[in-house]
């Protein structure tokens, strides 16, 4: 869990380098980043950095700047996590940011059916924002 972040905002400096810049300047002005909790590093690395690179590009138009750029980001065995509650946050932190941001893509989760994550999408406001798709033995 602790390297979400860092891990999505890695990929996501290599495929829209034009937010490498602003990441950058939250790490300098933030040094103690890696401490804090994920909805803040989601905030300040991925939200704010894309929002600034969007608002400086041509006419700060999403489709302007997003034009060639990958539209989703596969998360990949949520359910690993060490803890119920860590599975949680992360959904959380997840929709927060979809959900109160402009963020020009899409999330995949690709996990076991596991009680909390089942649970999570089951809820009033993640149901609403996600399609499920369910890969048993009748699919």
């Amino acid at each position: 869990m602790s390297f979400l972040i860092t891990t999505i905002i890695g990929q996501l400096i290599e495929s829209v380098p034009e937010i490498r810049e602003h990441v950058g300047i939250a790490l300098f002005n933030n040094p103690s980043l890696s401490s804090r909790s994920l909805e803040v590093q989601m905030d300040t690395l991925v939200v704010k950095p894309l929002e600034a690179a969007i608002s400086t590009s041509k006419h700060g138009r999403v489709i302007d700047f997003m034009h060639t750029r990958p539209k989703m980001m596969v998360l990949d065995r949520p359910d690993e996590c060490n803890n119920p509650e860590s599975q949680r946050y992360i959904l959380k932190v997840l929709t927060n940011a979809v959900d109160n941001h402009c963020i020009p893509f899409s999330f995949i989760l690709a996990s076991r059916p596991e009680q909390y994550i089942r649970e999570a999408f089951d809820g009033t406001l993640l149901g609403s924002l996600t399609s499920r798709l369910v890969l048993d033995n009748k699919y």
